[in-house]
C-alpha cells in the first residue's frame, strides 16, 4: 500500500484535539521567557559568587605574602650584622 494512502484521515471534529501553530508559538514564547528569567537569575548568582571568591582569594594571597615576608625577614636578620662586602 502506498505511503500516502496509509495516512490517517482526520475528521473535522477531531481537529480541535490537535495543537495549532498559534498554540505552539505561544507555548514556545512562554518557555523562552521562562528560560530568560532563569538565565538572568543565574547570571546574577554567578556574579555574586565571583565577588565572594575574589575576596577570599585576595585574603589568602595577603596571608601568604605576610608568611613569606616573615620567613624572608628571618633569613635576612641572620646575616644583618655581616660587613657589606661579605653579604
Amino acid at each position: 500500500m502506498p505511503r500516502s494512502t496509509m495516512a490517517k484521515v482526520v475528521k473535522r471534529e477531531e481537529l480541535a484535539n490537535y495543537v495549532t501553530n498559534e498554540k505552539l508559538d505561544a507555548r514556545t514564547r512562554d518557555v523562552l521567557s521562562a528560560l530568560e528569567v532563569v538565565r538572568q537569575e543565574l547570571k546574577a548568582e554567578i556574579g555574586s559568587v565571583t565577588s565572594v571568591l575574589s575576596l577570599e582569594l585576595a585574603q589568602h594571597t595577603r596571608t601568604i605574602l605576610e608568611a613569606m615576608t616573615s620567613q624572608i625577614s628571618a633569613v635576612d636578620d641572620k646575616y644583618a650584622d655581616l660587613p657589606g662586602r661579605v653579604s
